[in-house]
């Protein structure tokens, strides 16, 4: 067998010229590859001889470590690299280390390493990772002894922990986790040290770097000192955020292990707890899995920790409440409960600043926790019910769609297990409270919202009956003028609607159904309540959608009264228009442009339809007094737009039962001709027009008891003022108004001609001739129109008398004639249409003045047309 003094004496040459300052560096390389060859032959040959091969590699190093080290500091790079790959070797294969040979290793490596890193005695990144696996390889040799050179261990790996090169820090990291294990009892004083320059790393470039880093800090608080929780425990909160899925993995771990394991983990449990729980909301499965294996496997262990404190509870620890959120389908053991319920008082408020945090992440990370932390606190949550909600408004709020979300679930939680007359205590006057702004009432309509999806139906049936009222009172209903805050109020509704009994559906019906009319009075379209009938005309998307819904929820609601067809919703409009109408009528007289009962009016009478006409002497009481001339311009201007399109849509709404006609009077006598007289200004102009736009869509609405007759006798009463009025609006400015009137005054004729005076038709034909003078085209053809009927009318006493009214002929002849030479062929043609029916009235009058114009016009072709009807009509 060989000996070790063998070799010793055969390097011996090799071992001085490591030392030997005379030495090249040929030399001293030449040297350490002679000695790692004959030392790697020499213990190869005793590989058969296990304890010898040991003893002699013990003797081996004690003698050449004091050469090899003094090769650390060697100028050559190649040089030092070898000497510490050798000595890595003989550490790494040796089972018990010197201590000579250790306080040697030791003594170089805090002279290479332990150095400032401003004064960086290796330059070599490699190097310095090589010395830091051989600093790991000689503690793990070391092993329970480590604590001999602790202080050292400590000065070199702070320093490598700030190294530059990311895999120096990553073996840093692995080595510095060994040390504290191994030197558990004695590792307690170092900890601070060690806490500093592992933060300044926690947030590295590198993910690898990060994760090793927060597996270190873990390693060191476990087995140190764990008052420096609250010094990490922002820095590992902080990595939750991170992108790298193997990082956020790694604080689970270490959160996890602290709350199994650290010996001062009752005092932390509040801090722990959020950090666990946030994983159960983690994207990874992987993540999400190991969290929830840590939560039961925590919670067991403080049950078990407890057992005498919790004994009255274990019996009932696996029943589950009858009223419980599905899903989840797991409830958490009743040791995670406890935990929960014991320490929420002190992550509730912290956790609810961070809901409105300006970092959108941690609101939504804030967000994620809540549901966790409800689900685990159950009935617990009734005493920090006030907190929760006070967050839950204004993360509602937040335009973060994973927080709303979130705290969306947290409160669903919740009405699980609070009752449903306490949270109402804190929300209805919240409700109220914040009617006078949009978004706060849309936030906390939302959190109604899901109070209501969770109540238990037993216990929340007293409480519905005051929350519909709430929700119809004028200042919410009429307060959600904003279409997210219109959704909001229409799911709440739905949610009421579905967490009602059969019994309580007929109480809160009329205000629910009021409710949906005030939401489906969409505010950006201009006062234009037809667009309610119909979305699709001009109305956007969203608009569209939220009037389907609001229907849908009619027609649910119309299906749990047990109406008949609830598709239709004729029954359901049937059954609470009067009521509605009679809700609206409270403050009709205190109406003016802005108010919203006025919108939801329009909404009530397009969408009920039919309905209306059973209720038009009560509508005919709110357009009086609102259309009356002293009330504000904009809002008589609203109100003729909802009259003019009822009554153009008469047979299926005001006139569905028949009582249209008898109205008629008051509707002209009324409501139309106050609002027709002259008054300066634009203001009053705009009301002319639209009030004789009203009358001519009333005189032209096709009602179903409509007749010549049945509308000469509904307009006898105000036939007087209704010519007068006409005869005044033909002269107005506004040339729409002078077209309307104009074609009015056809129909009025038409059905009341043939029983007016004489006298009284004859007095018009003035104003027709004038208004063929009229600088609109529009308002001459109309003009030319009500030429026809008025000559039909007016027939019968031109041929009564031909020679008493002769003069009166050749006025209208000459005057019609001027027009026949216009430019425009429409007027050309409409004008020669009255000629020809004029020209039967007295043919020979009419070709003589068509012979006397003749050599004037331009088209002799419409005078001959006239002269040979004028011929057939003499024969």
């Amino acid at each position: 067998m060989p000996s070790i003094d063998d070799l010793i004496r055969e390097l011996s040459r090799s071992f001085e010229l490591l030392s030997d300052g005379e030495a090249t560096r040929f030399q001293r390389k030449k040297s350490l590859e002679t000695i790692w060859t004959k030392s790697k032959e020499h213990f190869s040959s005793l590989a058969s001889d296990r304890d010898a091969q040991q003893e002699q590699t013990q003797q081996f190093l004690s003698y050449s470590t004091k050469f090899l080290a003094s090769s650390f500091s060697d100028q050559t790079e190649l040089i030092r690299e070898k000497s510490i790959d050798i000595v890595t070797y003989f550490v790494q294969n040796t089972e018990e280390l010197p201590q000579a040979v250790c306080t040697t290793i030791v003594n170089i490596l805090v002279g290479r390493l332990g150095q400032n890193q401003k004064d960086v005695v290796e330059p070599s990144e490699e190097l310095r990772l090589k010395m830091s696996i051989l600093l790991d390889a000689l503690i793990n040799k070391l092993q329970k002894n480590s604590h001999l050179y602790l202080s050292e261990f400590t000065q070199v790996i702070v320093q490598i922990l700030d190294d530059a090169f990311h895999e120096v820090k990553k073996q840093a990291c692995n080595t510095l986790s060994n040390l504290a294990k191994l030197t558990e009892g004695y590792f307690h004083p170092f900890t601070e040290k060690f806490i500093k320059p592992l933060l300044h790393n926690i947030a590295h470039q590198h993910s690898r770097v990060r994760k090793d880093v927060i597996r270190t800090v873990g390693d060191v608080i476990q087995y140190g000192s764990g008052k420096h929780v609250d010094d990490v425990l922002s820095h590992l909160a902080q990595r939750l955020f991170d992108d790298s899925p193997l990082v956020r993995e790694e604080v689970i771990n270490v959160v996890g292990t602290w709350l199994l394991d650290l010996p001062d983990r009752y005092s932390f449990f509040h801090k722990l707890i959020p950090l666990l729980l946030t994983g159960l909301s983690d994207e990874i499965p992987s993540i999400v899995e190991k969290s929830e294996a840590f939560w039961d496997d925590i919670g067991a262990k403080f049950e078990a920790e407890n057992e005498e404190d919790l004994k009255d509870k274990q019996d009932f620890a696996t029943l589950c409440p009858e009223h419980y959120p599905v899903p989840p389908a797991k409830r958490p053991n009743l040791g995670c409960r406890t935990l929960v319920n014991r320490n929420l008082s002190k992550i509730l408020p912290p956790l609810s600043r961070d809901l409105t945090d300006w970092v959108a992440s941690t609101r939504l990370k804030s967000a994620q926790l809540l549901p966790h932390l409800i689900l685990a606190a159950e009935s617990y949550t009734t005493q920090h019910l006030e907190t929760l909600l006070t967050a839950a408004y204004r993360a509602a709020a937040d335009d973060e769609a994973g927080v709303r979300r979130g705290v969306d679930q947290a409160i669903f939680y919740a009405s699980h297990f609070a009752e449903p007359s306490l949270w109402w205590r804190l929300v209805g006057p919240h409700v109220k409270r914040s009617a006078d702004g949009n978004r706060q009432l849309a936030s906390a309509l939302r959190v109604l919202t899901r109070l209501l999806a969770g109540a238990e139906p037993r216990l929340a049936r007293p409480l519905l009956p005051e929350v519909a009222a709430a929700l119809a009172a004028s200042d919410v209903a009429c307060g959600a003028y904003g279409l997210d805050t219109k959704w909001r109020l229409l799911k709440c509704l739905d949610s009421l609607v579905g967490v009602c009994d059969s019994a309580a559906i007929e109480e809160i019906a009329e205000p629910v159904y009021y409710t949906i009319l005030a939401v489906m009075t969409l505010p950006n379209i201009k006062d234009d309540a037809a667009a309610a009938v119909d979305p699709c005309d001009g109305a956007q998307p969203p608009q569209q959608a939220l009037l389907a819904e609001c229907r849908q929820l009619l027609g649910r609601l119309s299906e749990r009264l047990g109406l008949p067809d609830p598709a239709c919703l004729a029954a359901l409009h049937r059954k609470y228009f009067g009521t509605c109408l009679a809700r609206l009528k409270r403050t009709f007289t205190d109406w003016t442009k802005h108010s919203y009962e006025r919108a939801i009016l329009d909404t009530l009478c397009l969408e009920a339809g039919p309905v209306v006409g059973a209720h038009l002497p009560d509508l005919m009481e709110v357009f009086r007094v609102c259309l009356h001339v002293d009330k504000d311009v904009e809002l008589r201007l609203k109100l003729f737009l909802l009259l003019a399109r009822l009554c153009a849509r008469s047979a299926e709404t005001v006139d569905s039962c028949g009582q249209l006609p008898e109205h008629i009077p008051d509707i002209i006598g009324q409501l139309i001709l106050p609002n027709c007289r002259w008054r300066a200004g634009r203001t009053a102009e705009a009301i002319r027009r639209v009030a004789v736009a009203c009358l001519w869509t009333l005189l032209s609405a096709q009602s179903t008891t409509d007749s010549d007759s049945t509308m000469s006798e509904s307009l006898k009463p105000v036939l007087d003022e209704l010519l007068t009025a006409l005869g005044s609006l033909m002269e107005d400015d506004s040339q729409e108004t002078r077209h309307l009137a104009s074609r009015c005054l056809g129909k009025v004729l038409a059905t009341s001609g043939p029983a007016m005076d004489a006298d009284k038709v004859h007095q018009f034909y003035p104003s027709l001739v004038k208004r063929l003078d009229d600088s609109s085209d529009a308002v001459r053809l109309s003009a030319c129109e009500a030429w026809l009927v008025w000559l039909g009318v007016t027939a019968q006493s031109f041929r009564s008398s031909p020679d008493l009214y002769a003069a009166h002929l050749q006025d209208i002849y000459r005057g019609l004639l001027v027009h026949l030479d216009d430019q425009d062929s429409r007027i050309r043609s409409a004008v020669y249409g009255v000629l020809a029916v004029a020209g039967r009235l007295h043919s020979r009058l009419l070709a003589e003045e068509v012979q006397r114009v003749r050599h004037k016009h331009r088209d002799e072709a419409l005078l001959t047309r006239l002269l040979d009807e004028c011929q057939r009509d003499s024969e």
